[in-house]
């Protein structure tokens, strides 16, 4: 593989990527944000976050223990 295409692949990936999430954008602006499914959706993702922050207290991982 030569670096030219090891370039194009990832130019096809970049705007590949680009592409989602305009879509994604546009879907979350088109949607009702007073819609049961979409207060759900956000309250999970909001409780996902904070579980995650938990297990993953600030600071834990910048330790220069050797």
């Amino acid at each position: 593989m030569s670096i030219e295409e090891l370039a194009d692949m990832e130019v096809e990936d970049a705007l590949r990527r680009e592409a989602q999430q305009k879509e994604m954008e546009a879907m979350r602006e088109a949607e009702d944000s007073d819609d049961e499914n979409v207060q759900e959706r956000e309250r999970k993702k909001t409780s996902e976050f904070d579980d995650w922050k938990d297990w993953n207290p600030k600071g834990r991982g910048n330790t220069k223990r050797m």
